[in-house]
């Protein structure tokens, strides 16, 4: 949350750090268990946004075994799992 002090109000805001695909193709690994890896692009792409803005959000997990990837969820959902059967 923003506030400003001298009106009152108060904006809903969110940080938004961007990811990238990796380069090159996904390991055999990933594709036999339908992972979708990202990684996060340069500190300095990060921005703040209205979170009224926001259509849909993903979440993302690290792997711990190659630092700086991420692992999408996409069972927390229906609609985020069809979505993303699209990019496998």
């Amino acid at each position: 949350m923003c506030t400003l002090d001298s009106l009152g109000v108060t904006y809903p805001v969110a940080l938004v750090h961007p990811f990238n695909a990796p380069n090159g193709l996904p390991s055999q690994l990933d594709r036999d268990l339908g992972f979708i890896r990202l990684q996060r692009a340069q500190p300095m792409a990060c921005e703040f946004i209205s979170v009224q803005s926001i259509i849909q959000g993903a979440l993302i997990a690290e792997d711990f075994g190659n630092p700086g990837d991420f692992l999408v969820i996409d069972v927390i959902d229906a609609d985020m799992f069809l979505r993303l059967k699209g990019l496998i």
